[in-house]
């Protein structure tokens, strides 16, 4: 079974397995690596009915792109137990894809919840990574082809939110 989330307003839907994951839950991350790190406590429902948490902790930072600002915000699959918990929840839904290819589709997931907003000023880019190591102790190798960030960590997945400075919806 093969996941294939694809944005809503507001969440991402699998129309496939049923699953919802709704935007997440934000709070200071505790502990923080930094003062600034967020904690990300998604809630993922099953045919309408909650039947999984995932937390993980990211970070943000403003970067100029071609002379626009642009909002970065990555969330950090591989930490505080956010990768032995997506895995988890692989074994719950009783999936049989590779382990690698079903957190790229989590991921998908994951970010895809903030696709809809309208309310960011700036251009705002959501990152899902994860680091070799929290795969490898894992026994998960990553494909060759997964886009790295400038530390190495892997792409798992990204959704891109275009700036709407009225905070109005541009569409």
């Amino acid at each position: 079974m093969s996941l294939d989330f694809q944005p809503r307003l507001g969440s991402a839907v699998d129309a496939d397995t049923g699953l919802t994951i709704y935007e997440p839950r934000l709070q200071p991350a505790s502990p923080p690596a930094s003062p600034d790190d967020t904690e990300y406590q998604y809630a993922i429902f099953l045919d309408g009915k909650r039947f999984y948490g995932l937390g993980l902790n990211g970070s943000d930072a403003v970067v100029d792109k071609a002379g626009r600002r642009e909002r970065v915000f990555l969330l950090e699959l591989g930490s505080a137990g956010a990768l032995d918990a997506a895995l988890d929840l692989k074994r719950r839904l009783d999936n049989d894809e590779p382990d690698f290819a079903f957190l790229r589709e989590l991921a998908r997931g994951l970010v895809g919840v903030f696709e809809s907003r309208t309310d960011n000023d700036d251009d705002t880019r959501y990152l899902a990574v994860v680091d070799d190591a929290a795969l490898a102790e894992r026994g998960i190798a990553a494909p060759d082809s997964v886009a790295r960030l400038a530390d190495g960590e892997l792409v798992l997945a990204e959704a891109f939110v275009p700036a709407h400075a009225d905070g109005s919806d541009a569409s």
